[in-house]
């Protein structure tokens, strides 16, 4: 089975046999039998559909292609089959060659790895100060339901003064506290779910994916 991959900016890339996604990369194979990856983000997957499904309907009229042609139409370029195409954002697997597929020009094949691992750094770097932030907010809402447990606590001993060992000086003291900890602990809380939605929003605009939103 043959196919095309159209990509977001409108060139296509040949395949055949399909193709799969792993963790965000596009692995299929190309004409010539290498094996090539390519970034998800940059295949518009509803077109490449389109058209495998145009293709299907087509099949049974389509005219039989010319044996002895040796050039093809790539991404819109004609380019012999043993030629090159300098510029292309395809990993070849198991090959040096990594420019025999025309895609959209963006670098060669090592420069695509390079993006990969420069996306994922950025992913991780990201995260990592977001995971920060809410396991902060984890640690203060558990600070903050003891301290409420402890007002309750102290407000019973008030309310029972007759059978409290506690003087009642005591027993307002530590209410008033557990009250001023709270009022603390909650706007702590906030400030630093601000903070994990401004590195959330840093994060996207800097071109980081699957960083969540603080709530």
């Amino acid at each position: 089975m043959a196919g095309t991959l159209i990509l977001k900016n409108g060139k296509k890339v040949p395949y055949k046999g399909g193709y799969e996604i792993i963790e965000g990369v596009v692995h299929f194979t190309g004409p010539k039998g290498n094996l090539y990856q390519l970034p998800e983000s940059l295949i518009d997957f509803k077109k490449t559909e389109a058209l495998a499904e145009s293709k299907q309907v087509r099949t049974a009229t389509a005219p039989t292609k010319d044996p002895d042609k040796t050039k093809e139409n790539f991404a819109g370029m004609n380019i012999d089959e043993d030629g090159r195409y300098a510029g292309s954002n395809v990993q070849v697997q198991g090959s040096s060659d990594a420019v025999d597929v025309p895609v959209v020009p963006i670098g060669s094949g090592d420069d695509a790895q390079q993006d990969l691992n420069e996306q994922k750094a950025l992913n991780e770097r990201y995260q990592k100060r977001y995971s920060a932030k809410m396991s902060e907010i984890s640690r203060l809402e558990t600070a903050l339901q003891a301290q409420r447990e402890d007002q309750k606590h102290w407000e019973s001993q008030r309310r029972n003064l007759e059978a409290s060992y506690w003087s009642l000086e005591y027993i307002e003291r530590r209410i008033m506290y557990a009250k001023n900890e709270i009022k603390r602990l909650e706007q702590q809380i906030r400030s630093v779910r601000k903070d994990a939605r401004n590195i959330a929003n840093e994060g996207r605009k800097a071109g980081a994916k699957n960083v969540s939103r603080g709530q």
